[in-house]
């Protein structure tokens, strides 16, 4: 009874293996390598430090992408300018909305 166990067990990892390659040349096919020369400016991917947080935001409404980078490897984001406002009004309070760029 061990014996099946552990031949079912081989049986399934090897299968995942096989299933793990094939998924990665299907991947390795689409892939490009990326080339970079000094005064690039790219968009990085990634959640601010606790730090640096802005307004404490999480989750879906944080700030997903980085434009500059300072030397030490912190980043801030400033707003470019007001696009529009209004308020929001609920039964007990008055909540103002503000679009930024």
């Amino acid at each position: 009874m061990v014996k099946e166990a552990r031949d079912g067990i081989e049986k399934i990892r090897k299968k995942l293996i096989m299933a793990q390659s094939r998924q990665k040349s299907y991947a390795d096919k689409r892939r490009r390598p990326l080339e970079f020369t000094v005064g690039d400016k790219e968009f990085l991917k990634g959640s601010p430090r606790r730090c640096i947080q802005r307004n404490n935001k999480k989750g879906k409404l944080a700030p997903q992408f980085v434009v500059e980078v300072e030397e030490d490897g912190r980043y801030t984001f400033q707003p470019m300018m007001i696009l529009n406002g209004k308020d929001k009004v609920t039964r007990s309070s008055v909540i103002p909305l503000v679009k930024v760029l």
